[in-house]
């Protein structure tokens, strides 16, 4: 879910750009400068949520091994 929610900005992101260019407004600064942050979001975003769900599976982990020795 968290890639999902990563990719999901991404596209909103670059759509509200594109939006902002239709209607000729000035894009936000450093649009220019974004490199490839389009593709390390689609092949690593994944990264981030997993990273960020680490400490979740240690908490799960605890608490399934105070489980398994009744505590």
């Amino acid at each position: 879910m968290g890639w999902v929610f990563i990719y999901g900005t991404f596209i909103f992101y670059h759509q509200h750009i594109a939006d902002l260019m239709a209607q000729n407004k000035e894009p936000p600064k450093g649009l220019d400068s974004d490199g490839a942050s389009g593709l390390a979001t689609m092949f690593f975003g994944w990264l981030l949520a997993f990273i960020y769900s680490l400490p979740w599976f240690g908490i799960y982990s605890l608490g399934t091994l105070a489980k398994s020795r009744g505590l």
